[in-house]
């Protein structure tokens, strides 16, 4: 789904690890986002988004998000 994220992160030269750290979720977590086996919550998006200063709907175009937190 989402090699979005990681082609973000390897342009920006960032390193996946601090970006997973500064976002706050699990590793095996940002891994499945960025694998797409899971959608993350908009909450979770947003912050994602913010770390990688991208538009949310660039880094998510077609996603309906999970309304958990």
């Amino acid at each position: 789904m989402n090699n979005t994220i990681r082609e973000i992160i390897k342009n920006k030269n960032l390193k996946t690890i601090e970006v997973i750290r500064k976002v706050g979720v699990a590793k095996s977590y940002f891994y499945d986002v960025m694998n797409g086996a899971s959608i993350p919550s908009l909450q979770i998006a947003r912050r994602i988004s913010d770390e990688l200063e991208v538009p949310l709907d660039e880094l998510f175009p077609e996603e309906t998000f999970e309304t958990r937190n």
